[in-house]
């Protein structure tokens, strides 16, 4: 039997929440386990079941093993790096790239779903249930239900509620810099309030909860305190 993307994706997950998402052999380690996952489901095992029995299986001594391995890997980039004369204007330009990505890691730069289409936009509207015009304070976007809905940005989250009549049931995380956002109309929310997450992990499902036409995804994005349009942020970055 083999396994969906959102499970390979919830494999991937558990192992990045383990701090091993650094390792340079974690795409073998991934294939690794999902083999054995695959196999635990041929047996008769549910995917959860299956899935921890994996885990067990890898066990600290596998683990230990691709990290020495990793740890090797690494030193043997310290010391190429340490013979290598690196120009001045090249460091100031390195330094500068690493600045730009700690930056991304915690602006919600991204769009929060791989496949969508825009259906309604940041600004006034027509409201879809009293006809009339009124501000829309995110962006809507169509996909099937059960789409894996992705964090914009590193960040923790702060809300984890359900509102039947209004953004049914949402997710909202706090980044760095001043900024917020809020994934609503989810049919699942798969994080906890207090949870780290990390930019493209999977918090929740594409839904039709709350204040909703169909399947979709509302999204916002709050900065210093005020909703601004998120398409602006993806083109600033």
């Amino acid at each position: 039997m083999s396994l969906t993307e959102i499970q390979i994706i919830i494999i991937e997950q558990e192992l990045r929440e383990s701090g091993l998402d650094h390792l340079p052999l974690f795409d073998e380690m991934v294939d690794h386990i999902c083999c054995m996952v695959e196999a635990n489901l041929n047996l008769g095992c549910s995917f959860q079941e299956a899935k921890q029995l994996a885990f067990e299986k890898l066990g600290p001594k596998e683990i230990n093993e691709y990290q020495k391995q990793t740890d090797f890997l690494l030193q043997q980039n310290k010391i190429l790096m340490k013979r290598i004369t690196v120009a001045v204007c090249f460091i100031a330009g390195a330094c500068l790239m690493i600045s730009s990505f700690l930056y991304a890691q915690n602006v919600p730069s991204i769009m929060p779903l791989s496949n969508y289409e825009i259906t309604s936009t940041f600004g006034m509207r027509t409201d879809p249930y009293t006809k009339e015009k009124r501000q829309h304070w995110g962006i809507d976007l169509k996909a099937p239900m059960g789409t894996p809905v992705l964090a914009t940005a590193d960040g923790i989250v702060i809300t984890v509620e359900n509102q039947p009549n209004g953004y049914g049931k949402y997710v909202v995380i706090e980044h760095e810099d001043n900024y917020q956002t809020r994934y609503a109309q989810l049919s699942e929310q798969n994080v906890a309030v207090g949870s780290k997450v990390t930019k493209g992990k999977v918090i929740g499902l594409v839904g039709s909860s709350g204040r909703s036409t169909g399947p979709h995804l509302h999204y916002e994005v709050i900065r210093d305190g005020k909703r601004i349009d998120p398409i602006s942020i993806l083109e600033d970055s």
